[in-house]
Parts: structure tokens; sequence; C-alpha cells
């Protein structure tokens, strides 16, 4: 990951990744006005962790790929939704970064920064929305 490379299920995205790389029968395409989204129809595993997966294009390049927790222990809804599942949710993001990419550069209160040449890996919570999760963001 701190190549900007990701194996992602069978997939490789990498910072030079285009928007004819991904085969549209496992992503739901969406275009937008502002590019292409796709979004993955069933979770992916990236370093023995199982995430769903949004990856963000411009016209042509990839943007932003965000990385959701797939464990059913997170699937949160309206009767879930608690500060308690968020807050855990949180920390295993956190760790996976942490074993994974080392120290972060930054450290706030809603997540781990990690600042590479070739863009960004960041971790996020939110509580009054009850997300939390992991983007990484290509220059």
């Amino acid at each position: 990951m701190q190549n900007g490379i990701l194996k992602i299920g069978k997939y490789v995205i990498e910072p030079t990744t285009n928007v004819d790389t991904l085969p549209s029968d496992e992503y739901n395409v969406i275009n937008t006005k502002n590019g292409i989204v796709y979004i993955s129809k069933n979770p992916l595993e990236l370093l023995s962790v199982r995430f769903w997966v949004t990856i963000y294009f411009d016209k042509l390049h990839i943007k932003r790929v965000e990385l959701s927790n797939a464990d059913e222990k997170y699937k949160i809804n309206y009767k879930t939704m608690n500060n308690k599942i968020i807050e855990q949710l949180r920390k295993e993001n956190n760790n996976f970064l942490l074993n994974n990419l080392g120290t972060a550069n930054k450290e706030s209160l809603s997540g781990l920064e990690y600042e590479y040449s070739w863009g960004k890996v960041m971790s996020y919570f939110d509580f009054k929305s009850a997300e939390a999760g992991i983007v990484i963001c290509y220059a």
C-alpha cells in the first residue's frame, strides 16, 4: 500500500490505473458528470481483510478508493447504529493501517493520515453519520 499499489481481490489498483481496467460485471458502474464510480457488488479482500470497495475515476484516471469493512459485526443500519460499534470500527481501521503502513504522518480525532509522493491514505470516522472507513487518494 505504501507505493500506491493495492491488490484488491483479483485486481491490482495503482496510481496509473485507468477507467478501462476493471470489469463491469463485478462492479456496479455509475456515470456521473465528474467521472465514473465503480462499486463492488461483493466484498473484496485486501491484505486478508474483506472490504466493500468504491473506486472513483475522473473521465480516465483513478482518483480515489474508499474501503468499508465488510465484517458482519459492522453492518450498521438505523436499528444497530451506536457509538460503540463506530468506535470499534474506527479502532480496527486504524489498526489495519498501523499494521500495514506503520506510524502515521498525522493523527487527529477523525483518523490517521499517511502522505506519499503518489497521494494519501487516510482513515476516517463520523459519529453523526455512523460512517467509518479508509480512503486512498491519488494525486
